[in-house]
C-alpha cells in the first residue's frame, strides 16, 4: 500500500510540470487561419521621390495582431530573393483607409531601384501564410514639356510642362542651346496639372545698341533668333536638407526663324547711291532694314530704309534678288540689319555679322543700268520675254550738253550739245577718257539704248514710252511744243533707271550702223556710213519718240535737234 501511494503522487508531480493548452495563448490558437488572414491585393506604388507606398486589405481581421513588412531589393529586375523583415506594425496603430485597405510607407528607398514586398498577419508566433509578392521599380516618371512658337508676331517661345500627382516642390526647367544653357528652378505651388512659361525675343533696354527714327536696336535679353533651343524639365522634391529629382523630360528642340539673305552684294548706283543686292528671303516679317557702319563690334547708324523702298529684280542666271538703293558719300563697310517692332536679324555668314564693302561712283553724271534681257523692237504689255542679254553698264543721267570734257558732268538746264556727228560725238567720249583715267567712255549700242529706255528689270515691264504708256506735253519736248531744244531735265519723268529726256528734245547717236530690221544678236548693219539715232527730237509725233524707233543718219550729219548721251564702264571695260 506504501508502494502505491508514492507512485501516485510522483505521477502527479510529473502531470502538473506540462503546461495547459488554452485558447488564450498564442502558440495554441487553433482558430488562427492563416489563409484567411493572408494580407490580400498588395500593391507598392511610389508617392514621392522619397517613399513608396505599400497597400493592402485581409478577408479576416480576428485575432490579428501585427502585420510584417518583408522587403527584397535589387538593381534590377530579378528574382526576389532572399526577404527581410523592415517594419512590424501593431493592429492597434493602423487604422484602415479607404475601402478597407491598410497602408505602410515605405521611407528608406533609393530612386532606381527596384524593390518587392512581402506582407503577412501574425498573431503571437503565428503567421499568416504570405502574401503575393509587390514589385516597385522606384521610379518618378518626369513631367512632359512641350515647346512651341506663340504670339502676334511668332516671337514667343512657350513652354507648356505637364505633370501628375506626384508630390513636386518644384520643377528644374533646363534650356541648352549653341550661345548659352540656362536652368532655372521654378516653385511649384500646385499638385498637379499644367505650368506654362514663355520665353520672348525679349530686348535688353539698359543695352541700346543705337537708337534713331523711333527705331532703337537692342541687345537680346531672352532668347535670339534662328538660334536653336532645347528644353528640358525634371521635378524636385525636397526632404530636410536632401534634395532629389526626377530624370529630364525628352528634349523639345525649337527656335524661331527669322529668315535673311544667304548673300550679300553692292555696287555704286550713282555718284551719291549704292545699290545692295540681297539674295532672296522671306523679308515680310520686317518692316525696314538698318544700314550701320561696321566698325569692330559697334555698329553706328547710317540710315532706315523701309521695306517698300525695296525691289526685286532677275539677274542674267535667272536668280531673284532683293534691292535696296540708299545715299552714300565715301566708301565704307556696312552691315545690314532686318528690323521689326519686336526683334531683329542679321545676315550671318561662316557664323560671323556679314559686313560688306560699298561706295558711290567715282565720277558724277551716270547712274546703273541693270543687267537684264532685252526683247528688241517691242513694247507694251504683251511682250514675251526678253532673250538678248544686257550687261550692267552706266548711262549719263542727262544728254550730252555745251561743256567742255574737263567740266564734266552735265547739270540740269544746261542746253543739249547739238549739230554734233556721230564722230564727233566719240572723238568727245575719248577725250572723257583721257580725262577720267580708270573709266572708259562710248556711245551706247542701239540694244543698250532701246533697254534702258523702256526695260524695267523689277516689274518685267518693257514701257512704250520712258515713264509709261501715255503720252502728253507735259512728259517731253516733241511736236514741236518749243521751237528748239531746251535745257536737259526739263521735264520731270524720267525711264526706270532715272534718265531724263529719253524720249524727244534731242535725238541721241548710238554705236549700231543702219539696218533695216533690229537684231541685236546678229550683224545685220547694211551701211556703216550710216548710224543710228534714237529717242526722237523736239519736232518728232508721238509715233517716233517711242522707246521702239528708230531713224538713221550719216555719220558725218551735223543737224539742229541731234545729239547723243555718254555710256561709261569701270576699268576700262566696254
Amino acid at each position: 500500500m506504501t508502494r502505491k501511494f508514492h507512485f501516485l503522487f510522483l505521477s502527479a508531480i510529473i502531470l502538473s510540470s506540462i503546461p495547459t493548452c488554452s485558447l488564450n495563448e498564442p502558440d495554441y490558437n487553433l482558430d488562427f487561419g492563416r489563409s484567411e488572414t493572408a494580407p490580400k491585393g498588395v500593391s507598392a506604388m511610389p508617392i514621392d521621390l522619397f517613399s513608396i507606398e505599400i497597400v493592402w486589405s485581409v478577408d479576416e481581421l480576428d485575432n490579428i495582431e501585427n502585420f510584417i513588412i518583408y522587403r527584397f531589393a535589387s538593381l534590377s529586375e530579378a528574382s526576389a530573393t532572399p526577404f527581410e523583415q523592415i517594419q512590424t506594425l501593431s493592429i492597434d496603430d493602423i487604422q484602415p483607409g479607404n475601402q478597407g485597405k491598410y497602408s505602410f510607407v515605405d521611407s528608406n528607398v533609393v530612386p532606381g531601384i527596384y524593390y518587392y514586398y512581402q506582407i503577412t498577419a501574425q498573431y503571437g508566433k503565428n503567421e499568416s501564410l504570405v502574401s503575393v509578392t509587390a514589385l516597385c521599380h522606384f521610379v518618378i516618371p518626369p513631367p512632359t514639356i512641350e515647346t512651341s512658337i506663340e504670339g502676334s508676331q511668332g516671337n514667343i517661345l512657350r513652354q507648356r510642362i505637364e505633370f501628375s500627382d506626384s508630390g513636386f516642390d518644384a520643377l528644374e526647367l533646363s534650356r541648352f542651346s549653341a550661345s548659352d544653357t540656362l536652368i532655372r528652378e521654378i516653385e511649384q505651388t500646385v499638385s498637379s496639372g499644367e505650368f506654362i512659361l514663355d520665353d520672348t525675343l525679349q530686348f535688353s533696354f539698359a543695352d541700346t545698341i543705337s537708337k534713331f527714327q523711333n527705331r532703337v536696336l537692342f541687345e537680346y535679353e531672352n532668347i535670339i533668333p534662328n538660334n536653336s533651343y532645347t528644353y528640358q524639365v525634371r521635378g524636385i522634391t525636397y526632404q530636410d536638407t536632401t534634395r532629389r529629382s526626377t530624370s529630364y523630360s525628352d528634349g523639345n528642340e525649337v527656335s524661331i526663324l527669322l529668315d535673311y539673305p544667304s548673300s550679300m552684294e553692292s555696287m555704286p548706283l550713282s555718284s551719291e547711291s549704292a545699290r545692295i543686292y540681297l539674295s532672296d528671303f522671306e523679308i515680310q516679317p520686317y518692316d525696314s532694314i538698318l544700314i550701320y557702319s561696321a566698325s569692330d563690334n559697334y555698329f553706328v547708324y547710317e540710315q532706315a530704309l523701309s521695306i517698300s523702298d525695296m525691289h526685286r529684280i532677275k539677274n542674267l542666271g535667272g536668280e531673284e534678288l532683293i534691292v535696296f538703293d540708299f545715299y552714300v558719300s565715301d566708301p565704307l563697310d556696312i552691315r545690314v540689319v532686318f528690323w521689326n517692332e519686336y526683334a531683329h536679324s542679321y545676315s550671318i555668314i561662316n557664323d560671323s555679322i556679314s559686313t560688306i564693302p560699298v561706295m558711290p561712283l567715282g565720277i558724277s553724271g551716270f547712274r546703273l543700268i541693270e543687267e537684264g534681257y532685252l526683247n528688241p523692237g517691242c513694247h507694251g504689255v504683251d511682250c514675251s520675254e526678253g532673250i538678248f542679254p544686257i550687261e550692267k553698264y552706266y548711262l549719263a543721267t542727262y544728254e550730252t550738253t555745251n561743256i567742255e570734257t574737263e567740266q564734266w558732268p552735265p547739270n540740269p538746264g544746261e542746253m543739249p550739245l547739238e549739230n554734233i556727228s556721230w564722230q564727233d560725238a566719240l572723238i568727245f567720249c575719248s577725250d572723257l577718257s583721257l580725262a577720267f583715267p580708270g573709266y572708259s567712255f562710248t556711245l551706247p549700242s542701239e540694244a543698250e539704248w532701246e533697254y534702258a529706255a523702256k526695260f524695267n528689270p523689277g516689274g518685267m515691264v518693257n514701257a512704250t514710252y520712258p515713264w509709261g504708256e501715255i503720252l502728253d506735253i507735259y512728259h517731253a519736248n516733241y511736236g514741236n511744243a518749243e521751237a528748239g531744244v531746251i535745257g536737259v531735265g526739263s521735264y520731270a519723268y524720267t525711264c526706270h533707271f532715272g534718265l531724263y529726256d529719253m524720249a524727244g528734245n534731242a535725238f541721241e547717236w548710238v554705236m549700231d550702223g543702219y539696218s533695216e530690221e533690229f537684231n541685236p544678236g546678229s550683224a545685220t548693219s547694211i551701211d556703216e556710213n550710216y548710224k543710228m539715232i534714237r529717242g526722237g527730237g523736239y519736232w518728232s509725233n508721238p509715233e517716233d519718240v517711242r522707246t521702239i524707233s528708230r531713224e538713221f543718219l550719216p555719220v558725218s550729219a551735223s543737224i539742229a535737234g541731234v545729239g547723243f548721251r555718254v555710256k561709261m564702264t569701270m576699268d576700262g571695260e566696254i
